[in-house]
């Protein structure tokens, strides 16, 4: 996944975690949101989606989505595709950087910055279109004993709500090699002992 994407994935989990506690909604860091955040603290750079748990009757609960939706307007799909309970980003994906180096005294008009080398990197850049490779968030069912407790998780430099042991969860996740990332390109063929990880 392009840096912009995967930078794209941190603005929008604290969006719509944003969007959840303006609702009242509780959620749950999980899978491999949660597995990127123990490791490193922020989001695995391979992957495509965020996974947050909510609870069985908060899933089921129709009003509750179309209250989220109604919270992002335009911005976001809130609703159900593939067989889940999805958040897809309607705004195309962008990365921030420091355009000052490009200007200068001598160079008011931005010069540089719309160099032919600048320039032709730009239309490099793999910007996708689909929007399973720009990014997405899947909304899970958790168990019950997920909401008996809590504990926080910090995701590029943010803290969130996950479980309240999150390396148990972990191993029984992704197995006792949890901690050793597989390569990336390879999430979905399982290269951790029990999982994609």
């Amino acid at each position: 996944m392009p840096i912009c994407c995967s930078s794209m994935l941190g603005i929008m989990l604290r969006d719509i975690v944003k969007g959840l506690n303006a609702i009242g909604l509780e959620y749950r860091v999980v899978f491999g949101t949660l597995l990127g955040a123990v490791r490193s603290g922020a989001i695995i750079p391979w992957t495509h989606d965020l996974d947050l748990a909510i609870r069985k009757r908060d899933y089921d609960n129709k009003t509750i989505f179309v209250a989220l939706q109604r919270h992002f307007g335009g911005r976001y799909y809130i609703g159900f595709h593939a067989h889940m309970r999805r958040a897809i980003a309607l705004y195309p994906p962008y990365a921030t950087f420091n355009r000052s180096l490009f200007y200068g005294p001598e160079d008011l008009e931005g010069e540089k910055f719309f160099s032919a080398n600048v320039m032709g990197a730009v239309r490099k850049l793999k910007l996708d279109t689909d929007w399973r490779a720009r990014g997405y968030m899947d909304f899970n069912l958790g168990p019950e004993v997920w909401w008996k407790n809590a504990s926080k998780v910090t995701i590029n430099g943010r803290e969130y709500v996950t479980v309240k042991d999150a390396e148990t969860e972990l191993r029984d996740w992704y197995g006792e090699s949890w901690r050793q990332p597989v390569h990336p390109g390879n999430t979905w063929r399982g290269l951790s002992d029990k999982g994609a990880a």
